[in-house]
């Protein structure tokens, strides 16, 4: 056999290889992609099971706790200590400068032995003041089972509306321009609510007092529902925390409310929409500026609720603050418990609160049941100049639980009577000599 012969020979025995090479790294390349695809999937799976768990989880995690001052009610060890309180207040006359001592006694509840501090800077006095602040949980200094006996029935929290851009001062170091004290009957299912004027004249802490929305700013939310308690016998022990956003996002999705507006107010709204429109990142536009019933979006919502300029100051400003309220409860009336929950679900991402989600999902349900009997500003009885001054903390607070609780027989506790009698010896020298 010559070498072309044998060629010839050899040649379809190399084609066969080749084609079984071929058919091989083929099947490898196979097999491969085989893999690949069966790990992508797995990848796949395991994405989208986190994801599923992470979304069924985000109603129940997505509230923003207090880092530093929450309130809960829970089985912390405490006990009930009667401690001497003195107080000096400095009277300026004509004479100089005069110190009142008082002096009485106080239950307190006592948390943990060593409290960490904070300082605070008073404008009014221009001086630092330290501040000794439990913050895992804020105490109610009052012990009153009378006080306590009072709430029972009625679910009672604090709303307060900041001055925040964002969510990283919710709690502190913004201004707290709505403070509304909400009570829900839990029989009737009736609310009523009290807008506590911003600039209240209130005892922060026993070495601290200030306008109210001063003291949110400086204090927080937890101390300044304290300091509530403290002045008009209340035993509250839940706040919410909102902001601009949390308040447009929710009217967007009820889809608006209409609100019977005024031209002035038309023309504030405007002035306020762009700056709405900056710090939220939503989207909306000025209103015609005529009198009579705009349908307004959340942003334009929330500019109508922050005027001020316009009508009786604050006082009239909480008035279109409740009626913003009562609109929204109307308007959520109408919607699923599907679309409530909801809801429910992007604003609990947006506030601070101490209530758990549970409780905030056992309030939403119930929404079809509540109807807002009546509201109110606060305080009932006093002086203004700069400050409002409760004239007679003790009648602001028999008014307050009337109006809250129906509690016709009010009965002030001791440390009221004296935080009392020291408020009126603050304002009387403070009014002498502005």
């Amino acid at each position: 056999m010559n070498t072309e012969q044998e060629t010839n020979a050899v040649r379809p025995v190399e084609q066969e290889i080749g084609s079984l090479r071929k058919k091989a790294s083929k099947r490898r390349i196979g097999k491969r992609i085989g893999l690949l695809v069966t790990e992508l999937v797995l990848l796949a799976l395991v994405l989208g099971i986190y994801w599923g768990v992470n979304t069924f989880a985000t109603l129940y995690n997505r509230i923003e706790k207090p880092t530093e001052e929450f309130f809960t009610i829970g089985e912390a060890q405490t006990r009930i200590e009667t401690v001497a309180v003195t107080k000096v207040v400095q009277v300026e006359s004509s004479e100089g400068v005069t110190e009142i001592q008082t002096e009485f006694e106080t239950q307190v509840v006592v948390e943990t032995p060593a409290l960490p501090t904070i300082v605070v800077t008073d404008p009014e006095i221009s001086s630092e003041i330290v501040v000794h602040v439990d913050v895992t949980k804020p105490t109610v200094n009052l012990i009153d089972e009378v006080v306590a006996s009072r709430m029972k029935g009625f679910k009672t929290f604090v709303v307060f509306g900041v001055d925040a851009r964002n969510n990283s001062t919710l709690l502190r170091l913004t201004q707290g321009d709505v403070c509304m004290i909400v009570s829900v009957n839990l029989d009737t299912k009736e609310v009523r609510i009290a807008s506590v004027y911003r600039d209240s004249y209130l005892e922060g802490t026993t070495d601290y007092f200030s306008k109210l929305t001063d003291v949110y700013c400086n204090l927080g939310a937890s101390m300044t529902m304290s300091a509530l308690n403290r002045n008009y016998d209340l035993s509250i022990s839940d706040f919410v925390v909102v902001n601009w956003k949390v308040v447009a996002d929710v009217v967007n999705m009820l889809d608006g409310l209409d609100i019977e507006i005024s031209e002035r107010e038309a023309g504030a709204i405007n002035e306020e929409v762009a700056g709405i429109i900056y710090a939220t990142g939503l989207e909306s536009t000025t209103i015609e500026e005529v009198a009579g019933v705009h349908h307004l979006d959340g942003v334009q919502t929330v500019a109508y609720a922050r005027i001020r300029k316009i009508g009786n100051a604050d006082y009239q400003r909480t008035e279109r603050q409740r009626h913003v309220v009562e609109l929204m409860l109307q308007k959520a009336k109408t919607r699923s418990l599907s679309e409530i929950l909801k809801i429910v679900n992007v604003a609990v991402g947006e506030i601070a609160t101490s209530m758990s989600a549970i409780e905030i999902l056992d309030l939403a349900k119930d929404v079809f049941s509540y109807s807002i009997a009546e509201t109110t500003g606060f305080p009932k009885y006093f002086k203004t100049n700069n400050y409002i001054f409760p004239t007679d903390l003790v009648s602001n607070a028999a008014y307050l639980h009337q109006f809250l609780y129906g509690t016709a027989d009010f009965t002030p506790s001791t440390y009221l009577q004296q935080l009392n009698a020291l408020m009126t010896e603050r304002m009387n020298a403070y009014l002498s000599t502005h």
